[in-house]
């Protein structure tokens, strides 16, 4: 519902609604259809938006948030939203923060994972707490070079590329063993397949890895087809992207995947209910040709 992205000098700017201060700027601005500037001028050298609030960190990785705050995910108590970026708490600097639905995640300086926000699934990595506005070290003691946030879940990838993941597991979006609790997994757990990846990227409720050598996986819901195996039905291992093709990239979206290929073209793949795959066509099981692109 709305967007945020950085320009070259770092500055932040945010567009669509803006009823809990999610374009950083005071709520009496309902919503704008051209990027507006973050209040405060801060200089960012990362950010990632969820579905209602941002995050970003400067170049020295202080970390900030804005938005809504209804479950904490913005690492600040006492506030149910902030037009205005806020310092998260706990004084931790990080190399990343991503954002998912009502939580938020970030590798920190001590090389550690943290989350903070809602936790109904487990979605911090640790257990007895429903939220937290302090940072969470997650469970499980394992150091990710890169971490990835979805709808109620979370992903990390080890230096070498071995994926594990963590939260919400009802659609088996985790790609791993069940956990001790029906529907949770409270540690990060392995991704199974001893597939090896570069990227992952969680989605709304399914998950996607990118291999080394260019091949998708998807795994979790895919009743609208964004698991891009051909099939409507949900998988608890990924499972390989039918086609044929390798990409360079990947992003999993809440009821799609689209991925930048070797080719230089995008393909998008899953529900299109509102366009989103650029194909001018219905839902998609496999990857589609974006519209509009130069051979």
């Amino acid at each position: 519902m709305n967007t945020c992205a950085l320009s070259t000098a770092g500055s932040a700017y945010c567009w669509g609604i803006n009823g809990a201060g999610q374009l950083g700027i005071d709520v009496g601005t309902v919503w704008s259809a051209i990027p507006v500037a973050v209040s405060g001028g801060q200089i960012f050298a990362s950010l990632r938006t969820g579905t209602n609030h941002t995050c970003a960190t400067t170049a020295t990785g202080v970390a900030h948030c804005w938005g809504y705050n209804n479950r904490t995910q913005l690492g600040s108590a006492g506030l149910d939203y902030s037009a205005a970026p806020l310092l998260v708490s706990g004084g931790l600097t990080y190399g990343i923060v991503v954002t998912g639905q009502e939580h938020s995640c970030g590798i920190a300086a001590d090389h550690r994972t943290y989350c903070w926000g809602w936790n109904n699934y487990a979605q911090l990595g640790v257990d007895s707490v429903f939220s937290a506005s302090l940072p969470q070290p997650v469970s499980g003691d394992i150091t990710f070079a890169s971490i990835e946030s979805g709808q109620q879940h979370s992903c990390g990838l080890t230096a070498v590329g071995d994926a594990y993941c963590w939260g919400r597991d009802r659609e088996r979006q985790s790609g791993a063993a069940p956990g001790e609790l029906e529907n949770v997994q409270i540690i990060p757990a392995p991704v199974l397949g001893d597939l090896t990846f570069k990227s992952v990227s969680a989605g709304g409720f399914h998950t996607c890895g990118l291999t080394l050598d260019g091949v998708v996986y998807c795994w979790g819901r895919g009743d609208r087809g964004q698991l891009g195996n051909g099939g409507n039905s949900n998988s608890p291992v990924p499972t390989r992207v039918r086609g044929g093709l390798l990409f360079q990239s990947i992003s999993a979206g809440y009821l799609h995947t689209c991925g930048l290929a070797t080719d230089g073209l995008v393909y998008c793949w899953g529900s299109n209910i509102n366009g989103q795959l650029g194909t001018q066509t219905s839902d998609r099981t496999g990857p589609t040709r974006v519209i509009g692109q130069a051979n």
